[in-house]
């Protein structure tokens, strides 16, 4: 590696170090400042405590007899503890705490805390660790209540998924697009000609796939778009009938969800051997062998937008508002193939060398199918699993899908860097993993 080579590697290494640090510290600011003033906010918001006994009015609450807030799960030290709303009265708060989960509120630990109100929100000074909490007030101390957050600390940094990828790893993915290019500017020149040059072969190849899939049947290109119906409606009767998940429209639901994962899977699983399937044509003549990846994954793409009629059909059918925001349904598709291309390329060199990854990937997709929310809606899960899943690129891909497609919304800056973040790391890798093992393809094919 060239003294060039090694620099821009290090810059970019001190880049992601400096860039990942700042994303956590900018999370953290606010915490960071409270916990030099003794305590760290953090915010739950509806849903996420329980009111009981209070009647809602309005934007607010007013309390009927034996009023509680009930927060569970907390599992932190409690300094201070924010409520927004309106409260009367001079009574002390009966303050219930538990340590454990299996513990229950109890008269042992029970504590009478006065509180003050600033601002219109109530603020209490527990200062213990906890694990759930229930406040009791007065009816003379809680006579209204206009909750729209409590706010408790937990005396911790945020690593927030989304502020990393958009402040560190996308601002490193250009860097790296933007080194590369430096460094192999002429060489991207040359490609592009070679490239330009193979694009009929390019065709023909799909043309080909084509014409191979749907030879001798009597419907031919319908069954792109009767599969995913036919395979929608076993999922619909099982899923929505038997285990009755409460979502809005689950045909579409699952179709939205299905299509992205099952481009993906095609796409992936088809460019793995699609190298050893040309073996014949590599060993004749020169034809660069990233075309081939390449042939599959725009196949599959071709298959994805006829079976994108399904869904077509079936919001109609089910009666969904068609929003506007469905024009934009080519942006998580394109997303989701420059994600297939570069995991293609990976996948495909490492089978030359190592033919027992046609099996792993199977089982690996199917597991991978079980942590995408495809069939289920992503609430049931705990919150652990969900931070968890956001390391998933189909759990975007599919969300930004469904976002346009069915609810009417467009995903923000974030979500948008998530995405990209997300297909040029494996376009990158795949390109870089690809071009260094190409040259011994030939003794292993």
């Amino acid at each position: 590696m060239s003294l060039k080579k090694k620099l821009l590697a290090v810059i970019g290494l001190l880049l992601f170090l400096l860039l990942g640090a700042l994303s956590v510290y900018i999370s953290s600011a606010d915490n960071l400042e409270n916990k030099r003033l003794g305590y760290i906010n953090i915010e739950l918001g509806a849903g996420e405590f329980q009111l009981v006994n209070w009647q809602s009015s309005g934007n607010s609450y007013i309390s009927e007899s034996d009023p509680m807030i009930i927060m569970e799960n907390i599992n932190c030290y409690i300094h201070s503890l924010k409520i927004e709303g309106k409260w009367n009265g001079n009574e002390p708060i009966a303050v219930y705490y538990t340590n454990t989960p299996e513990e229950e509120f109890s008269e042992e630990k029970k504590m009478l805390l006065p509180y003050s109100i600033v601002g219109g929100n109530v603020y209490i000074y527990p200062k213990t660790q906890v694990y759930s909490i229930r406040l009791d007030p007065t009816e003379e101390a809680g006579q209204e209540l206009a909750i729209s957050a409590v706010e408790i600390n937990d005396r911790s940094l945020i690593l927030s998924f989304s502020r990393f990828m958009t402040l560190c790893v996308f601002p490193v993915m250009v860097y790296a697009a933007v080194a590369a290019g430096f460094i192999y500017l002429r060489g991207i020149k040359v490609y592009g000609a070679v490239f330009r040059k193979y694009v009929p072969l390019l065709k023909n190849l799909i043309d080909r796939d084509l014409k191979v899939k749907y030879r001798r049947s009597v419907l031919g290109f319908l069954w792109s778009i009767l599969n995913p119906l036919l395979m929608a409606l076993v999922i619909t009767v099982v899923f929505s009938k038997i285990f009755r998940f409460q979502i809005e429209y689950f045909t579409v639901y699952y179709l939205t969800g299905s299509l992205i994962f099952n481009f993906v899977t095609e796409a992936t699983t088809s460019s793995m051997t699609s190298v050893l399937g040309a073996a014949g044509l590599i060993k004749k003549v020169y034809i660069p062998k990233y075309i081939f990846p390449m042939q599959k994954c725009m196949f599959a793409f071709i298959n994805m937008l006829f079976a994108s009629v399904a869904v077509l059909a079936v919001i109609f059918i089910q009666g969904m508002p068609l929003h506007w925001t469905a024009l934009l349904f080519p942006v998580p598709m394109l997303y989701a193939f420059v994600f297939s291309f570069g995991m293609g390329l990976i996948l495909s060199s490492l089978t030359i060398f190592f033919r027992d990854m046609e099996h792993l990937y199977s089982v690996f997709v199917s597991v991978w199918m079980y942590l995408t929310p495809i069939i289920y809606p992503e609430d049931i899960l705990p919150e652990t699993v969900k931070g968890l899943m956001r390391l998933n690129p189909m759990y975007h891909y599919v969300g930004y899908f469904r976002d346009v497609v069915m609810y009417g919304s467009v995903p923000g800056a974030a979500e948008n860097m998530i995405c990209v973040s997300f297909s040029l790391m494996f376009l990158g890798v795949g390109l870089l993993f690809f071009k260094k093992t190409q040259d011994r393809f030939i003794l292993y094919i």
